[in-house]
């Protein structure tokens, strides 16, 4: 009996599959913080009727279609199934962790419409796709357990930037609208305070002192070595030329704060993401730093 008991157990945890006993719940059930199917948009001049000039939020441009997705409602769901310019997308928001993260749903051909499982890993938001029901670390942007393992999402480039940038930049842009099917509290930030301490509500795997653990970082890997950049101080300096792993980096920062890597030694664009310190060193401790 012995050796079944094994046999099932490896079966259950392929090999760099994170044990469930790291998936824990975050207190909601599956689905009980709701991502939005089919989002409704509204005019930059409507929009101002429920958004702050000061309220960061998702900024996506494809084939024309520009689209911001404001925090104060992404705060609420966490996920947006949509579809951009011709393109599914899922913008995801993980507010324990700051990462604003958009990508391709579309997966070996088949489109996938994610959710929230209620699980968390790390402190970050465990999504589950409903057409194969595998949990994908939104951080990483990777299955973690099930059917689709290991498969990694493709991130699409977006920026976090303020409304009233974004909308003085682009006055035609569509504005994600409050009239999601659900009644919620859009003026009010049910995380407020909270990236003004140290405390991390969840546990993690690899607490990591070299900076403040709610300092946002605009986060890379190239060939499976990683680095993050002192978020702030990188969109002061609009442009910078650094190296990771033997790898020749040109980094810009456009003027609706979209940041653009670009590899000269592979010539290809690398698509980072925004996140608290504390969530990108857990998921990779041996990044490097870059602070101004």
């Amino acid at each position: 009996t012995n050796s079944n008991s094994k046999i099932s157990k490896e079966v259950a945890n392929k090999e760099g599959e994170v044990p469930l006993d790291e998936i824990i719940s975050g207190g909601p059930p599956k689905d009980g913080i709701p991502p939005i199917d089919n989002p409704k948009f509204v005019s930059v001049t409507d929009a101002k009727d429920f958004v702050e000039d000061s309220t960061l939020g998702i900024l996506i441009k494809l084939n024309e279609d520009i689209r911001f997705y404001p925090y104060n409602i992404l705060v609420w769901h966490e996920i947006v199934n949509d579809e951009v310019g011709g393109k599914p997308l899922s913008i995801t928001f993980c507010p324990l962790c700051a990462t604003g993260i958009v990508f391709e749903r579309e997966v070996d051909s088949k489109i996938l419409d994610f959710g929230t499982s209620g699980k968390l890993y790390q402190s970050n938001l465990v999504m589950y796709d409903r057409q194969s029901d595998t949990f994908w670390s939104q951080a990483e942007g990777r299955a973690i357990r099930g059917e689709l393992f290991p498969t990694t999402l493709t991130r699409y480039p977006s920026s976090i930037v303020e409304f009233s940038k974004a909308a003085k930049l682009n006055p035609n842009m569509k504005v994600l609208s409050t009239k999601t099917g659900y009644v919620r509290d859009y003026k009010r930030n049910p995380y407020q305070g909270y990236e003004n301490t140290e405390d991390i509500y969840f546990p993690i795997n690899h607490p990591d002192r070299r900076l403040p653990a709610k300092l946002v970082i605009y986060g890379i890997s190239v060939d499976g070595k990683f680095k993050a950049y002192d978020y702030l101080k990188l969109i002061d300096k609009k442009k910078l030329e650094d190296t990771l792993n033997g790898h020749k980096l040109e980094i810009s920062v456009s003027l609706e704060d979209e940041i653009v890597v670009f590899d000269n030694t592979a010539n290809k664009r690398i698509v980072g993401f925004n996140s608290f310190w504390f969530s990108f060193a857990t998921h990779n401790p041996d990044a490097e730093i870059w602070t101004g």
